[in-house]
Parts: structure tokens; C-alpha cells; sequence
């Protein structure tokens, strides 16, 4: 083992950069984070994680053996997993959030007398994301007589600008004032962030407790280290040990997706 990693700090200190460059490249990040321009492709960080996670996979495969792959790759998927749903919930509050800002902007509009292609183009104007997106296909469709509920249920099922254009139908098929059908519903909307928020928080305490109870046998190696029984040589090195950390890993990690599957019941 010691070779190897004589190995690999060679190639580090040969692959790294010299003064010059390193200081170019902070100017360079300083400049791209000072303008908000610079965005890496999706792609990029994906071919990124994909090389390092094959070079980490062939350094363990070849110094421990494929138990310790096997364990990584079933964390690092839970892990990736539960972080997508986090940042999916979290962009879902987002999107309810602009989209009632948005509203805001139309029914002032439309409340003042403009035209309803104008008042989405200026909700377009004020907003981001989603309801963007939205309002500027509505604003586009008001202005050639199209239906414009239509532009709002095209969207995506979980989307709140669903509510929008049932509230647009019903202004154009039955005459009720938009404006106060849209005040209901940016009320609705606000509720609902508001409830989600909440809930959210509330459910924080609960993840963590799941989180921590998954990470205790992680304990359990550490105090057997530290008394002298060697567990992390057993789980590397013998078969029965591979055996116990590939089992041990997978409960693990079915243990939290049952909790998360549990705590997403409480948002039905």
C-alpha cells in the first residue's frame, strides 16, 4: 500500500499546477462568480463525477476488493437520490413562490384596466424560472386571440399554474372577473408555500434522526478500532467481512428510504 501511495503522490505533484497558473485560475473564477455568467453544462459535471468515480471504484476494487465498491456505490446512489428530492422540493416551493409574485403583477394590471396579454408579459417581465416561461406563453397567446387557459394547463402536472388556467376557463366561459378569480388563487398559492414551508421544517428533526441512526454502525467501527479488534481489517480483507459490509450497507440504506418514503406521506 505503501507504493501505491508514493504512486499516487507522485502523479499529484507532477499534475499539479504552477503559481502562475493557479493564480490565473482564481482570476478567472473571480471574475465568472463576480458576473454570474458562468454556468458548468450539466454534462460536464456529470463525465466529472463519472471519471472520478471510476478511478475511486479501481483503487478500492484493486487495494480492498469489490465489497468496498459495492458499499460505496449503494451510498453514493442514496445519497444522489435523496439529494435530487431535496433540491426537487425545494425548487417546487420556489416555483410556487415566483408564480404568486407573478400574480401579483397581473392582478394589479388587469385591476387597472389593461389588456390581459399585457398584464402577463409584465408578470413575464418581474418573474423567473417557470413562471417566466408561463406568463410569457400566455402573453403570447392574448395577443392572437388564442385561448390562454391553454398556455397554463400545458404545464406540468405539479406546477401551481395549473390553478391559473382553471381560473382563466372559468373567467372565459362563465365571465367572472379575473382579477378576483386570480386573487384567489395567488391566495391559495401563498398558503400552500407557507404550509409547505412549514412542514419542511417540521419534517427537518425527522430526516436527521434517520440520517444520524443510519451512521451508528459507522460508531460501532470507530469503538471497535479503538479497542483494538481490528474491524475494519475483517470487513477488507475476509470474505465473511465483505459479506457482513455489503448487508450491513444495504439495511443501512433501505432504512432511510423507508423513513424518506414515510416522511413523504405527510405531504399527501
Amino acid at each position: 500500500m505503501s507504493a501505491v501511495a508514493c504512486g499516487l503522490l507522485g502523479a499529484a505533484l507532477l499534475a499539479a499546477p504552477s503559481p502562475q497558473r493557479r493564480r490565473r485560475f482564481r482570476k478567472v473564477l473571480g471574475r465568472c462568480a463576480s458576473s454570474g455568467r458562468y454556468r458548468m453544462p450539466a454534462w460536464t459535471l456529470a463525465t466529472l463525477l463519472a471519471v472520478g468515480a471510476v478511478i475511486v471504484s479501481g483503487v478500492i476494487l484493486w487495494l480492498a476488493g469489490p465489497a468496498p465498491v459495492f458499499a460505496l456505490f449503494a451510498v453514493c446512489g442514496v445519497a444522489v437520490k435523496r439529494t435530487q428530492r431535496r433540491m426537487a422540493e425545494r425548487a417546487h416551493r420556489a416555483d410556487i413562490g415566483r408564480t404568486a409574485e407573478a400574480l401579483d403583477a397581473v392582478i394589479a394590471e388587469l385591476r387597472v384596466g389593461a389588456h390581459p396579454a399585457t398584464a402577463c408579459a409584465t408578470a413575464a417581465d418581474q418573474s423567473q424560472g417557470t413562471a417566466r416561461t408561463v406568463f410569457a406563453r400566455a402573453a403570447a397567446r392574448a395577443r392572437l386571440g388564442a385561448e390562454v387557459s391553454a398556455g397554463f394547463s400545458d404545464s406540468k402536472s405539479e406546477s401551481p399554474t395549473r390553478q391559473i388556467g382553471a381560473a382563466w376557463r372559468i373567467s372565459e366561459s362563465h365571465g367572472v372577473r379575473l382579477a378576483e378569480l386570480l386573487a384567489a388563487v395567488k391566495s391559495d398559492l401563498k398558503a400552500r408555500n407557507a404550509f409547505e414551508s412549514q412542514l419542511h421544517a417540521g419534517l427537518s428533526g425527522a430526516r436527521a434522526t434517520a440520517t444520524i441512526l443510519a451512521m451508528l454502525p459507522l460508531a460501532g467501527i470507530g469503538l471497535g478500532e479503538m479497542m483494538g479488534a481490528a474491524p475494519i481489517r475483517t470487513l477488507l480483507s475476509t470474505t465473511i467481512g465483505g459479506t457482513l459490509l455489503v448487508a450491513g450497507t444495504l439495511l443501512a440504506v433501505s432504512g432511510l428510504l423507508w423513513s424518506d418514503r414515510i416522511l413523504a406521506g405527510a405531504r399527501c
